[in-house]
């Protein structure tokens, strides 16, 4: 088994649970650990969910002002 296999369902759940407590910060923060964690063990197939929930983030936080 992979470290990107390993380590993928943590990362999944920390990114759920950022985006259900609607803290765009959070989401961010989990999003740039995420994409660290890539950096070191390798993007997996579904690498957008953690692009599109940075992008909502964004999004949201530029609708705030």
């Amino acid at each position: 088994m992979s470290n990107l296999d390993k380590e993928l369902p943590t990362l999944k759940r920390r990114l759920t649970i950022a985006q259900k407590s609607g803290d765009p910060a959070r989401i961010l923060k989990e999003v740039q650990h995420a994409v660290n964690r890539f950096a070191i063990i390798g993007w997996p197939d579904n690498w957008t969910n953690w692009m599109r929930a940075k992008d909502d983030a964004i999004f949201y936080l530029n609708l705030k002002g």
